[in-house]
């Protein structure tokens, strides 16, 4: 192709000049991404407990857009309403930048177990997860669920908590979270290009390939508190032989409208009350 066409022909590609509209687009700009491996290495920050004891975290998303700039991380304003009950937690700021939390620890035994070096400096390197927004296919951490079997299926810590966060009003005032679509029944089979749903994580030992909503820098209701709405392909959409790769949210509300995809069971498409945190952090397109 070289030969026959000269990259000189092409001019800059459009991500050259503005990225933030189109990828490839690192959006989480506080880590370094291995496309090849699916991580990304970022900083581990050392906190306390107020009795004393150690904690380790990340920094992912911030509601403060000059922080954004500065450290590089997502801005969404939507987590201003994240600070419900137990929803998020409180910390204090000491003088030499330690956050003291007032809750929070993780128990990660028995089969999950995180070490870290004392002192602040290091990085932890976390497996990404692929999905779709607006038909662009993305990356994002899975951090945490608030229920067992979320957690489990999206390798993230159990954060019962989460629940108090309200959810099923994502693009209503006072929302902390955005909609995540995610397919219980869709293809399966490893090699087939339209596989997707949880059936096909199961058997495959492949990702979901969920459906998020908005992003960073793709709309203006970016949070990385997702609530996760579960479609179930109908029988006669299954019959028929529709079901398909999904990897547009409204897509799936036509797909909804018409009745091809429902909620589990049959019941009515919406809001299940899980609450996955997941910030976005690349985005190919």
């Amino acid at each position: 192709m070289r030969r026959d066409i000269p990259l000189t022909y092409f001019g800059p590609a459009p991500s050259s000049v503005q990225k933030e509209l189109v990828g490839p687009y690192q959006l989480l700009k506080s880590g370094t991404i291995d496309l090849d491996a699916g991580t990304i290495e970022l900083p581990l920050y050392r906190g306390e407990l107020t009795d004393g004891r150690n904690v380790w975290y990340v920094l992912t998303d911030t509601t403060d857009a000059g922080n954004g700039v500065a450290l590089g991380l997502n801005v969404s304003s939507k987590l201003a309403f994240g600070d419900t009950g137990k929803g998020a937690r409180s910390a204090t700021l000491g003088g030499d930048g330690t956050l003291t939390f007032d809750s929070g620890t993780v128990d990660f035994s028995p089969e999950r177990v995180s070490i870290a070096a004392d002192g602040d400096g290091g990085t932890v390197t976390l497996s990404l997860t692929t999905g779709f927004s607006f038909s662009k296919p993305v990356l994002y951490l899975s951090l945490d669920a608030n229920v067992d079997v979320a957690a489990a299926l999206e390798a993230a810590t159990l954060a019962p908590a989460l629940s108090d966060i309200r959810v099923g009003g994502d693009d209503g005032a006072f929302s902390a979270v955005e909609r995540l679509f995610a397919i219980s029944n869709g293809p399966t089979g490893t090699e087939n290009p339209q596989r997707q749903g949880f059936n096909s994580a199961l058997s495959d030992r492949r990702g979901p390939l969920n459906v998020l909503g908005g992003i960073p820098t793709v709309a203006t209701d970016y949070s990385p508190l997702w609530d996760v709405n579960i479609g179930t392909w109908s029988a006669d959409a299954v019959a028929k032989g529709y079901t398909s790769r999904v990897i547009e949210e409204f897509q799936i509300l036509g797909l909804v409208e018409q009745g091809w995809i429902t909620g589990p069971g049959g019941a009515a498409f919406g809001s299940t009350g899980i609450i996955v945190n997941c910030p976005i952090v690349f985005r190919f397109l």
